[in-house]
């Protein structure tokens, strides 16, 4: 087999999902870090290589080489060209920087090198560093030249390795090397990063900032003394930047050579030490705080204007502190070194702070008719007469910005400055309430201020404010989840836009969208509504989560909710390319997990959502509500049942049409309230509509025992739900971009594929495209690695796998809705009477077991006069005889006629016989296989709720 891939044909399914150009670049580099890797491999077994020397001298174990991946190119032209130039994908090869072509020539970038693969994040192979093996080779180090995926500057090597650690502790070390990286890690510091032995750049800098809040700095002693210079500037860049910094000095060896982390730590870890020694927490142990070691380097110099250059720069660090506690803590420590008052150095540092935060604002300032005075902190408006009148005594109001919902509602945040004492007290008030001065005047007073202007003076403060005052224009975000204008997805604490935003005082967070500053307001909903949607502390990935729902709930029942609870985060995709959204159905009695599958799916969104009861007496406008205070997050409702009267509501869900009503009762026009979540539906019964049914994807819930394991998974969801689980929205949020642009292929590809399932049926073809649209999103992050919810691997092979299930889905979905028999009504009113404790086991059912078959015993004569009785109650109409339903009965155990399945049984007497046995016989009954009832017809007569 051929090490290095071809490129895939144009038709080809992997060509059709991943055929942009960026991540052919990275399909090349792994293919080429395979082959190297491959080749260092064979080479470890000669000891006389010089690789192989070269690898034995930095102590690098084959394990260690396996974990990095680490390869080599040998001293050869062609070594990787070759492959490449035969299977079409040279081209490629040169983007990547993998190869070189000249007029004459191809060959291959990197020769006779160690090769170390370089990962991003999601662990995607973006370039390569080479390590030279000729003495006299230059550069020592060989990188990948710049790529459109690769720039020298923005990688963090061990990002990959260490992404997960670093998050969780939100702390990493940083070193020069890659070697410094690889030894730390395999003596368990695995929060160890790598800046690439260049200088530290802004963008590493600002990736930092994103992941952690300290950073511990382990770098180089060398003759030269450049190790200990990059220190003393990252260091400064790093505080700058707002981080805290930890130095772990390395010691300085006594013959003058050099030491850097990796050499330290081998012979470190070479010494005896106890068993199980922590070397991370050994490095946190001895490293000194960056900004004391800092300071105390600058102020070491007896040069006047060195020493006031050294604490004002001292001072500016300080300023940059946003944590109150650290920031008192170092202004005390930093009041000490500088030989001055802590009380003295807080003040100039507060001082600092206010000017940069607040508005450069001017004493007294007088502007026409309206007079902020900061000598007795009020605020006056000329009146008609041509004197003043004091219209806020203790306060000045300034406007800190002004928001515009997407319906173009306008809102004010407003700064209440307390003149004498007290903090700043910012308000949110509509704009009708801001343009009217008794409104505005209630709602300050709510605040315990009191202004006192007439509509008149307060368009004077409005014109002096509009004129004299700048603030910013924000777009007001009124609901949860995803914001489609500016990427952002919102929880109630933090929003989401390849990084965590967290809001300031006003609740208003920044970002860009192409290039352009974006200021957003966050939502403001009840605080029920807010606990929802917070994001927590939790820490899981989705693949762990996924292991843990298919253990508790069976993988053929979890697959397709969880795909699509993934197709409901990506809901405006999806409605992109085809304009309607599938609504998942869970139907199962009592016990049988249902509405805890649905629950824990809602707590990836925050916390848990608990389902709208549908038997409660909710109106339709109140259900709207509900379901657009979120976007692209999914709405539960229970106790779905067939008299309701919103079904219309539903579809029009589906369809995306949204919810019209009118303005007013003597208007014609309509308003339109839009739909943005995805719905899903609990319910004991079948859905009577074939309409509405066949808008939904199906899944029955059937009761079953549980093993320990299924047991200990479903009590650990239970657990992780109550904490909340919005980790796994926040992972799946960075794979959006990819989502997009390989939607509208993978859809195809599944609706075809599915389809072909039918070759020959006749199903109504929304099936396929609820299927397709339902497991779209799953197949995208399933194939490029994202995720791992299937059995398969390979891209073709997962598909296959998908598609099996959702065929079997929609088979047995379509064989309920097309065989809707006497016996299936039977069986359901059946089901509707135990659920209601009309029907009794042992009275009037019983199981037993023949061999590995579950068989239900039934008193068919009274089960029929109950069904008779309840079915004309709800059809007003008769019910199918006895006749009718005793020859289904027997076509359905595949026997000739009623009386080769008549029998007798003893039942439990019921009360109603004159005689006092326990048991008494009942003539007229049958013996059914239960698991097959369950199955066809969604019988579940068992762990029935208690009766309040």
């Amino acid at each position: 087999m051929n090490p290095v891939p071809p490129a895939p044909a144009a038709d080809s399914p992997t060509s059709t999902l991943v055929d942009e150009s960026l991540l052919e670049l990275y399909d090349i580099n792994k293919a080429v870090a395979k082959k190297y890797h491959e080749h260092l491999k064979q080479l470890l077994t000669d000891a006389q290589h010089p690789v192989t020397q070269y690898v034995r001298s930095r102590q690098l174990s084959d394990e260690d080489c396996t974990t990095w991946q680490l390869g080599y190119a040998p001293n050869e032209w062609k070594f990787i060209t070759k492959p490449l130039v035969d299977n079409g994908a040279f081209v490629p090869a040169v983007n990547a920087g993998v190869c070189t072509q000249t007029d004459k020539s191809k060959y291959d970038f990197f020769r006779d090198r160690l090769m170390i693969p370089l990962r991003d994040q999601q662990r995607g192979i973006v370039g390569f560093t080479g390590r030279a093996m000729g003495a006299d080779q230059e550069p020592k180090y060989l990188n990948t030249k710049e790529t459109p995926i690769f720039k020298k500057g923005d990688q963090l090597f061990g990002i990959d390795k260490g992404f997960r650690s670093i998050s969780r502790s939100r702390s990493a070390v940083l070193t020069e090397g890659h070697f410094d990286v690889i030894t730390l890690h395999r003596f368990g510091v695995d929060t160890a990063l790598g800046k690439g032995g260049t200088a530290l750049s802004d963008s590493q800098v600002d990736q930092l900032k994103k992941l952690v809040d300290s950073v511990t700095l382990i770098y180089d002693i060398d003759p030269g003394g450049a190790g200990q210079l990059a220190l003393q500037k990252d260091c400064e860049k790093l505080l700058q930047a707002g981080l805290r910094v930890l130095i772990f000095q390395l010691p300085v060896p006594e013959d003058g050579s050099k030491v850097d982390a990796d050499s330290w730590a081998r012979i470190f870890m070479a010494e005896e030490k106890p068993d199980r020694f922590d070397l991370a927490k050994h490095i946190r142990k001895e490293a000194e705080d960056g900004l004391i070691w800092l300071g105390t380097r600058w102020l070491a110099t007896t040069d006047l204007q060195e020493q006031v250059i050294a604490e004002s720069s001292l001072v500016d660090l300080l300023v940059v502190i946003d944590d109150d506690t650290w920031r008192k803590k170092y202004t005390k420590k930093l009041a000490d070194l500088l030989d001055c008052e802590a009380k003295g150095l807080t003040q100039q540092v507060d001082k600092i702070r206010k000017q940069k935060q607040k508005e450069a604002e001017e004493d007294d300032a007088m502007s026409g008719s309206v007079w902020y005075s900061k000598v007795d902190g009020t605020i006056m408006v000329k009146s008609g007469k041509g004197g003043w009148n004091t219209v806020a005594d203790n306060f000045h109001l300034f406007i800190k910005y002004q928001t515009e919902d997407e319906n173009e509602n306008l809102s004010w945040v407003l700064e209440l400055r307390p003149t004498k004492e007290g903090d700043p007290i910012y308000l949110e008030v509509d704009h009708e309430d801001f343009c009217s001065a008794s409104r505005l005047k209630k709602v300050i007073t709510g605040k315990r201020y009191s202004l006192k202007i007439s509509d008149g003076e307060l368009s004077e403060l409005q014109s002096y404010l509009f004129a004299k005052t700048q603030f910013a224009k924000a777009t007001k975000i009124i609901r949860y989840g995803y914001h489609i204008p500016s990427g952002v997805f919102f929880f109630a604490n933090v929003a989401i836009n390849g990084q965590q935003l967290t809001p300031d005082e006003f609740g208003m967070v920044q970002t860009k969208k192409d290039d352009k500053p974006l200021v957003l307001s966050m939502p403001v909903q009840n605080k029920h509504k807010a606990h929802r949607f917070t994001l927590t502390d939790t820490q899981l990935s989705n693949n762990e989560f996924f292991k843990l729902y298919a253990e508790a709930h069976g993988y053929e029942n979890a697959l397709i909710p969880y795909a699509w609870n993934l197709m409901a985060l990506f809901r405006d995709v999806a409605l992109r390319y085809k304009n309607f959204s599938p609504i998942l159905f869970l139907k199962g009695g009592a016990g049988t997990g249902k509405s805890s599958m649905i629950r824990v799916l809602t707590a990836a969104y925050g916390k848990k959502q608990e389902g709208v009861n549908l038997k409660s007496k909710n109106t339709e406008a109140a259900l709207v509500k509900l379901m657009s205070q979120g976007s692209n997050c999914p709405i539960w409702f229970d106790e779905y049942h067939n008299e309701i009267t919103c079904e219309g509501l539903f579809q029009a869900a589906y369809d995306n049409d949204g919810y019209h009503r009118s303005k007013d009762n003597t208007s014609s026009e309509t308003d339109a309230i839009e739909i943005h979540s995805a719905l899903a539906l609990t319910s004991n019964y079948l859905p009577e509509n074939p309409i509405f049914f066949s808008r939904c994807v199906f899944v029955p819930i059937i009761s079953q025992d549980k093993s320990d394991a299924q047991r200990a998974a479903f009590y650990k969801l239970e657990e992780l739900q109550e904490a909340g689980l919005g980790c796994l929205t926040v992972e799946l949020l960075q794979y959006r971009s990819l989502v997009e642009q390989q939607y509208p292929a993978a859809f195809d590809l599944l609706h075809k594929h599915i389809k072909e399932e039918f070759a020959g049926e006749k199903l109504p073809e929304r099936f396929y495209a609820n299927m397709a649209q339902t497991l779209a999103v799953a197949f995208i992050l399933a194939s490029t690695k994202k995720i791992a919810i299937t059995q398969a691997e390979g891209t073709m092979d997962i598909l296959s796998e998908l598609v099996e299930v959702g065929a079997n889905n929609i088979r047995r979905q379509h064989r309920i809705m097309s065989e809707k028999t006497a016996l299936s009504e039977f069986f359901e009113i059946i089901q509707s009477l135990y659920e209601q404790y009309q029907v009794h086991e042992e009275i009037h059912f019983d199981y037993r077991t023949v061999g590995n078959e579950i068989r239900i015993r039934l008193w068919f004569p009274q089960l029929y006069t109950l069904y008779a009785q309840q079915y004309r109650r709800i059809y007003m109409k008769a019910p199918a005889d006895k006749d009718t339903l005793q020859s289904e009965i027997a076509a359905f155990e595949d026997m000739p006629d009623w009386e080769s399945v008549k029998k007798q049984f003893r039942m439990r007497n019921d009360g109603e016989s004159r005689s006092d046995a326990a048991t008494i016989p009942r003539p007229g009954c049958c013996d059914m296989n239960y698991m097959k009832l369950s199955e066809r017809f969604g019988l579940t007569l068992e762990h029935r709720k208690a009766r309040n």
